[in-house]
């Protein structure tokens, strides 16, 4: 503790860790559980946010599955664009759509 802790540092890689797409996502929970041992931000305590899709995105969201299956990319781009006008984001993952809320 007497030694500078340069904090900013520290958060500053944190934030890079968590950014980085391309690093192995198990190796970046640990090493951000180790960080949060250190720096108190209370990760291991934190659940997901649960929200309901509203029915209009849920249709929406339908609509560009089936766009996305019949290889229609714009309009599934469009669709997406519609999704995020109505405060959700779109991510394709391999298992299919994940959707956030925007923060």
């Amino acid at each position: 503790v007497n030694d500078d802790l340069n904090i900013s540092r520290a958060l500053d890689i944190f934030w890079r860790v968590l950014d980085d797409e391309n690093f192995d996502v198990k190796k970046k929970l640990k090493l951000l559980e180790k960080f949060d041992e250190v720096l108190g931000l209370g990760i291991k305590e934190m659940e997901p946010e649960r929200f309901k899709l509203p029915n209009e995105v849920g249709k929406l969201l339908e609509a560009r599955t089936e766009a996305r299956k019949k290889k229609r990319w714009e309009e599934a781009d469009i669709l997406r664009g519609r999704i995020r006008e109505r405060g959700f984001i779109v991510e394709d993952k391999e298992e299919g759509q994940v959707v956030r809320k925007l923060d």
